[in-house]
């Protein structure tokens, strides 16, 4: 054979490799010692790491909040804060006076270890979409009953189990929802995840309000006027682009101040929420589910995998699981 068809095989055998060292990087769980010591030693878990809650468990959660029987009469109501790319060890950067999450602890709160990426043999991409759609429907992608939101860019299905502001919605445990966003591939895109739950509402008259806005200031803005106004929604949703867009641009990690001051704005803004909360005229009369939590982690400038940079994120609330 020639040299052109030696280099031919050879290019052939690398590209073979490169794929598969890729899918055992995607479907196998990877923990860096380092990285799992890290996690143990921070203090304001309230779990270990062995102990992390599946993503899935954030939907039966919530659930639970709105059709627990109540003595003392309260209305439930729930608040989401998405930070969306927060890895777990970036708890470690909590600035104590300016922090949702450290607010939520100081006054008995849990704040709770979580994977996202699917259970072994039913993984996913530790993406945005996948990992949102976990949280809110509590099913995982694929399997038995998955919620099919495979990866960014991929309608979820109609059929599919709902998410829970729509779920809620329909049983008549809640009046009106709002979810708010920046990113376009939450609602706006043709393939946007939730473009079928939007026509659905739509359909069938539900009060759910989809909101994308240009960025995170007005994201918080806005949020912060719908949970001081009493006729706003009884379950709200927000996702907050800091960390992610920090993890895109400068690298993700504690290591890169860029991704510190983004995780600490996306802590203050949920401060900010709470404290809007807590003012309100009615709040004594009501009964606040407030969750604090992240969809992926990353690595470099990426995330998808299966590494525990990736996996490994957090579930802050107010109330003990």
């Amino acid at each position: 054979m020639s040299l052109r068809h030696y280099l031919w095989i050879a290019a052939a055998v690398l590209l073979v490799l490169a794929i598969v060292a890729f899918v055992i990087l995607v479907r196998s769980e990877h923990w860096s010692p380092g990285h799992l010591r890290t996690l143990n030693r921070i203090d304001i878990y309230d779990n270990a790491v062995r102990d992390a809650l599946p993503q899935t468990a954030g939907h039966d959660i919530i659930l639970d909040h709105f059709t627990r029987k109540r003595d003392d009469g309260k209305t439930p109501k729930c608040l989401i804060v998405g930070y969306d790319g927060a890895r777990a060890e970036a708890l470690m950067e909590i600035l104590p006076s300016q922090s949702g999450i450290q607010a939520l602890a100081n006054e008995g709160g849990k704040v709770y270890h979580m994977y996202t990426g699917g259970n072994r043999g039913v993984r996913q991409f530790t993406d945005t979409a996948p990992g949102w759609a976990a949280l809110l429907t509590g099913r995982w992608a694929k399997g038995a009953g998955g919620n099919g939101v495979t990866a960014n860019g991929v309608n979820k299905p109609a059929g599919t189990p709902p998410i829970a502001m729509i779920e809620l919605l329909e049983k008549n445990l809640a009046a009106k929802s709002s979810f708010v966003v920046s990113w376009n591939g939450h609602f706006v895109d043709d393939h946007a995840t939730y473009k079928y739950d939007v026509l659905h509402a739509q359909a069938n008259n539900l009060n759910a309000a989809w909101v994308t806005l240009e960025n995170d200031e007005q994201v918080i803005a806005h949020t912060i006027e719908e949970l001081s106004n009493e006729n706003g929604a009884d379950i709200v949703m927000v996702v907050l682009e800091h960390c992610d867009s920090a993890g895109h641009n400068s690298g993700f990690g504690i290591h890169i101040p860029e991704y510190v001051q983004a995780f600490q704005a996306s802590d203050h803004a949920a401060l900010e929420f709470i404290e809007a909360l807590k003012a309100r005229p009615g709040y004594d009369s009501e009964d606040w589910l407030i969750i604090l939590t992240s969809d992926h982690g990353g690595i470099g400038r990426g995330h998808g995998s299966q590494r525990a940079v990736c996996r490994q994120v957090f579930f802050a609330s107010n109330q003990a699981f």
